[in-house]
């Protein structure tokens, strides 16, 4: 059974119409639009976890729904230290705010 994370993003000053304009913002202000967010998906097709996305209620920023495969690909990502790096880079280092939701049950 796969896991789920929620991750939160949100900008301290804007708000959002749409998901694709908020990951666009972030992406912009992470590293100069070098990449977007149809690269980022396509990195993601390499991962051993996928992702959804919903605006967040306050429009501030996005949620990604992450899925792992398993409990364990899960802790082993994060205990390596590299998502949390993401998160930062992607999050605090760039003035967005970041937080992170371990949900409790498994999904199919």
């Amino acid at each position: 059974m796969a896991k789920l994370q929620n991750i939160i993003y949100t900008h301290p000053t804007k708000t959002f119409e749409t998901v694709l304009e908020a990951r666009t913002e972030q992406l912009q202000t992470f590293n100069d639009a070098t990449t977007t967010v149809e690269a980022y998906d396509a990195y993601l097709l390499d991962m051993e976890w996928s992702e959804t996305y919903t605006l967040t209620s306050d429009k501030s920023g996005f949620i990604i729904h992450r899925v792992w495969p398993n409990l364990t690909v899960m802790q082993l990502a994060e205990n390596t230290g590299r998502m949390a790096f993401q998160r930062r880079t992607m999050g605090s280092d760039i003035g967005w705010g970041v937080t992170v939701e371990y949900i409790a049950g498994l999904v199919d």
